[in-house]
């Protein structure tokens, strides 16, 4: 979930920054960043989107992913793919720049052997079961409960507004913060 945390920053700042950027270069910024970052080297083998559609589907290497290199240091090569970031990091950036699900999958990986992690990103209506690629990106399963008691979302809810919910009580909490500090301070001095 941090990996699409972050591709879902990454999107709103290009966004934000180009709002002018045609689509495309909007979404190959996102393969730019990613490699800036040290996470990966993303070669695109193909990629189609039509914005009427609102239709994307594309396929990608990753070379030299940080995340499979620290998983073969770690735990030698195994049976799973290793790139669980990226692949939230891909699901994040498009998803928000597309406004509407994109399901990345990793079909081949360095964790497990291969030479070089490949992965296909898809619209999820497009995908066969995608349930549990959206359960991911669920928010009560990593949301405290406090949260979610507090009424800020139901259950259900998707990742952005768990982002902004939480990124509102951290808020919440930094100003408490200030304002005990402050207050600690003015005690200490008056004693």
């Amino acid at each position: 979930r941090s990996g699409y945390i972050a591709g879902m920053r990454d999107a709103r700042f290009v966004a934000s920054h180009w709002p002018r950027e045609d689509p495309v270069g909007k979404l190959l910024a996102g393969t730019r960043l990613f490699g800036l970052q040290g996470l990966a080297r993303v070669e695109a083998v193909h990629f189609d989107y039509d914005p009427e559609r609102i239709a994307f589907s594309g396929e990608f290497f990753w070379h030299h992913s940080l995340e499979d290199d620290e998983h073969i240091h770690a735990f030698g090569v195994g049976t799973d793919a290793g790139c669980w970031l990226p692949i939230g990091y891909a699901n994040g950036y498009v998803s928000t720049l597309l406004g509407t699900s994109i399901i990345f999958r990793e079909l081949e990986c360095r964790s497990t052997g291969a030479s070089v992690c490949r992965v296909i990103g898809k619209a999820a209506r497009d995908w066969d079961n995608v349930e549990e690629d959206l359960r991911y990106m669920q928010a009560e399963g990593f949301v405290g409960r406090q949260l979610l008691s507090s009424g800020g979302f139901t259950p259900g809810s998707t990742i952005n507004d768990a982002y902004a919910a939480a990124m509102s009580e951290v808020g919440a909490r930094v100003q408490s913060a200030k304002y005990l500090s402050g207050v600690s301070t003015a005690v200490a001095s008056e004693a």
